[in-house]
C-alpha cells in the first residue's frame, strides 16, 4: 500500500509539475489539457492575508489557502482579490468547480458562517451560466 500511495503522489507531483512548466512558458499559470483545466489556489502567489496552511485535514494537494484578514461582508470583491491566469486550448463549456470549508462556526448562526466565496471572470467573452438546456 505505501508503494501505490507513493506512486500516486509521485505521478501527482509529476502532473502538476508539467502543468506549472507549460503555464509558465505561455504567461499562464495554469493551462487547460484534454478538456481540464486543474487549478490549484495555493500554487500561486497569494497577494495580503492569505496564507497557506495544512493544520486542517483533509485538503487536496499540499496545502490550502485561507484567509486571515479581517471580514469585508460590506465591500466584497474589493479586498483580499487573488488572480489566476488559466489558458483554455480547448473552447468548449466549462464547470468551475472548488472545495470550501466553513472555516468557524457561529453558535448563533451555524448553518451560514465564515464561509463565502465568490468567483468573477472579468475578461471571458461570452461567458454565461448554463443548467441544463437553460443558458444566461
Amino acid at each position: 500500500m505505501k508503494l501505490k500511495t507513493t506512486l500516486v503522489f509521485l505521478l501527482s507531483l509529476f502532473s502538476l509539475t508539467f502543468y506549472q512548466a507549460q503555464a509558465q512558458c505561455n504567461g499562464a499559470t495554469f493551462v487547460e489539457n484534454n478538456g481540464i483545466a486543474v487549478i490549484e489556489a495555493e500554487n500561486a502567489n497569494l497577494p495580503g492575508n492569505w496564507k497557506k496552511e495544512t493544520s486542517k485535514t483533509p485538503f487536496a494537494g499540499n496545502s490550502y489557502i485561507i484567509w486571515r484578514g479581517q471580514n469585508a461582508f460590506n465591500s466584497p470583491g474589493q479586498v483580499g482579490l487573488i488572480s489566476y491566469k488559466v489558458k483554455i486550448n480547448n473552447p468548449g463549456t466549462y464547470r468551475f468547480i472548488w472545495r470550501n470549508v466553513i472555516g468557524k462556526v457561529d453558535p448563533q448562526n451555524p448553518s451560514s458562517e465564515h464561509n463565502d466565496s465568490w468567483l468573477k471572470l472579468p475578461d471571458a467573452s461570452d461567458f454565461y451560466a448554463q443548467k441544463g438546456n437553460s443558458k444566461l
